[in-house]
């Protein structure tokens, strides 16, 4: 490969992904020639700029998607494609497959799988044309050098070296002219059998009738080459999927002296990327539910008949005995499923690999006791399987065994082979990511459901003291007077300790409230209320507590707004969101605006302290989130997130805006009349 840096062109809709991806290609050393987030887009920049690669999204926005666009480009450009996808149904896998891609990548990916993904396709594309190239340029050589027996010698080495691919020369009516190794490998014929052959003979009865062999022929002489893929026929009549390039040769005067054929079976391909993609669907069916024993179940059902005639998933209990979890077999063996399912405690195959950790490969096994103790049932049972292969490997994650992936299939069929069971280590590996995914859930739901528990319990055992304590130091308070003792430094620190108090009862009523929305259980009782009224003893209650920061609190022109709210919900809302603006306002004045806004009602809480990142309005609202550190500002991060609830609740909206060293502004919206009588927050 040449070391100049190679050009990457990316199609893709999403901009984050886009620079995400461009980012990293710059990273990995290559050269971004352009993006694109539509098809059409594409083909204008692809067809001007004429990048070594194309990274192509298969879902794009607006009426090309990225399959149409690769059609459009490869018809016209040489150009490998390699799709991105997060997911693939079936109509899309048979679309992409006519366009000849050159590797898929299912998002996310890392930079290896990106890295190889590349590297393989501008291998693999180099490769063909440097061979198709060698191979014209010889044949046009032998052509006009045709009395050479040197040349011809040499020609004739080439092409039979090559066993991967067909490689024959057509005459100008398109007979075969010659026939090397590969071909013979391939379609099953002797160079003596097939030599005057015309090549309408490898075509499907269907294909011949469309007079798809005349049409291959006719684009070679007309463009010079031809580039075709699909089903073609052996010798012993079985079809297989190949692609076919044709490149006319012609001599120093111009004349048509045939044709330079190579042909490419794509079977192993074809099945590659048909596993790559029940291995990627697979994952996505794993990954769309917790509910594991149905998805395994399905999993196990899409490897039939793919991977074999039966596939188990046995997973081990909390006594560490296998048991089966999902069993899927092809149709006809339903008896046989359901009796191997109950001896999954004799299968000798199954009971090894989860003891032992190590993986099982029987290319076949021909003597039925044998079958009968790999499979745990009795030979009869079996006698209508004939010779089998099979294959057994765990599912392990972070060195624990959680169980094992059988697969069994007819040996009629095809063995198992190490490609195979490397495919069954990768669907164990998957399962069991699968499995310990569902397993932290389970586990993060059951430490959510005891921090809940603990949140009630403590607020319960917290607010018990905190009223007799305020009852107490108001006795005293009154005592003091009664006595003569009271002056101004001792009512000051009482009102200090009042405060506190009453700080000490909003967290305390944070937390409950917090397990109250997390129960389901926030109850909203309406009633008719007037909105400048509730403000105003809200922040008359914090102009001490502004004072002491050198904050001053201004209600701005409220005279009388009524509507129907919950007033205590609404009086923790703006609590809770003058009690922000006081803490971080840097003891800069606050503004209270409250303004009729059609059917609405719209508060504004305005302070010009520290402000915060853009980036962190919507986070903040947030169960624990904060936008500052814990360091320097204290505080459980759940008041705004309370009052989002609240509002929310109400039918209404919440929002903030800042900038940093600008202040904040949070604005809430509410319907005026269109709360129920009383309604929880499920």
């Amino acid at each position: 490969m040449s070391d100049a840096k190679r050009k990457i062109f990316i199609v893709e809709d999403q901009r984050i992904v886009a620079a995400d991806l461009e980012n990293t290609l710059r990273s990995l050393g290559y050269t971004v020639s352009g993006t694109a987030a539509s098809g059409e887009r594409a083909i204008e920049k692809v067809l001007a700029l004429r990048p070594d690669l194309v990274l192509m999204d298969i879902r794009l926005e607006g009426p090309m998607d990225g399959i149409q666009a690769a059609e459009r480009i490869r018809a016209v450009l040489d150009i490998p494609i390699v799709y991105l996808t997060a997911y693939a149904d079936e109509e899309t896998i048979v679309r992409a497959k006519t366009t000849s891609p050159f590797g898929y990548l299912v998002k996310p990916f890392n930079e290896r799988e990106l890295r190889g993904a590349i590297e393989i396709a501008l291998y693999k594309h180099e490769t063909d044309l440097l061979l198709h190239a060698r191979l014209v340029m010889l044949a046009e050589e032998e052509a006009r050098r045709r009395a050479s027996e040197e040349a011809e010698k040499r020609f004739r080495l080439l092409v039979e070296s090559v066993k991967d691919y067909a490689i024959f020369m057509l005459d100008p009516d398109g007979r075969v002219a010659s026939w090397n190794a590969g071909a013979t490998r391939i379609m099953g014929y002797e160079q003596s059998a097939i030599l005057g052959t015309h090549v309408s003979a490898f075509y499907t009865e269907g294909d011949v009738e469309l007079g798809a062999p005349e049409e291959a022929l006719a684009a070679s002489r007309r463009d010079g080459h031809f580039l075709g893929e699909g089903f073609l026929v052996r010798k012993d009549g079985s079809h297989f999927r190949a692609e076919l390039r044709l490149s006319a040769v012609h001599d120093e005067n111009g004349e048509l002296r045939g044709f330079a054929t190579v042909m490419r079976d794509l079977t192993e391909q074809k099945r590659a990327e048909e596993i790559q993609v029940f291995l990627d669907e697979t994952t996505l069916l794993l990954t769309s539910s917790l509910e594991t024993e149905g998805t395994l179940q399905k999993a196990a059902e899409r490897a039939i008949p793919l991977l074999g005639d039966l596939c188990f998933v046995d997973i081990a209990n909390e006594q560490g005995a296998l048991v089966v979890c999902a069993a899927a077999n092809k149709s006809g063996h339903e008896e046989l499923t359901m009796e191997l399912s109950r001896s999954i405690g004799r299968r000798e195959g199954a009971d090894y690999t989860f003891r032992c950790g190590g993986k099982v490969l029987h290319e076949e096994i021909e003597s039925l006791p044998c079958m009968a103790r790999v499979l745990g049932t009795s030979p009869e049972l079996l006698r209508s399987l004939g010779p089998i292969s099979y294959i057994c490997v765990p599912i392990e994650l972070r060195g624990r065994r959680l169980g094992v992936v059988e697969l069994v299939r007819r040996a009629a069929r095809g063995r198992y082979t190490p490609a195979d069971l490397a495919v069954a280590q990768e669907l164990g590996r998957r399962f069991g990511i699968a499995l310990d995914n569902a397993r932290l859930y389970r586990e993060a739901q059951e430490a959510i459901r005891a921090r809940d528990e603990f949140f009630m319990i403590a607020s319960h055992e917290l607010r018990t003291p905190l009223t007799p304590l305020q009852l107490q130091l108001e006795a005293l308070e009154r005592t003091l007077k009664r006595a003569g003792l009271l002056n101004d430094q001792l009512t000051g620190r009482v009102e200090r300790c009042s405060r506190q108090i009453f700080r000490l009862t909003r967290l305390v009523e944070s937390l409950l409230d917090v397990t109250r929305i997390t129960a389901g259980q926030l109850v909203i009782e309406p009633e008719t209320v007037d909105l400048c009224v509730l403000a105003r003893d809200v922040t008359e209650r914090f102009t001490t507590e502004a004072s002491e920061t050198g904050s001053k609190i201004e209600l701005r022109s409220c005279t009388s707004i009524v509507g129907r709210w919950d007033p205590m919900r609404l009086d923790q809302v703006l609590t809770n969101l003058l009690e922000n603006a006081v803490k971080y306002g840097c003891g800069r004045p606050i503004e209270v605006m409250i303004a009729e806004d059609g059917d609405a009602v719209r508060i504004s809480v305005v302070d010009h302290g520290m402000g915060i990142e853009p980036e962190a309005c919507a986070r903040i609202f947030e169960r624990f989130e904060r936008a500052v550190s814990l360091k320097h500002y204290g505080g459980l991060g759940l008041g705004l997130f309370i009052a989002r609830q609240i509002v929310e609740a109400h039918g209404g909206t919440i929002e903030a805006k800042s900038q940093p060293g600008e202040g904040s502004t949070f604005t809430v919206r509410l319907p005026r009349w269109g709360v129920a009588l009383r309604s929880e927050v499920a």
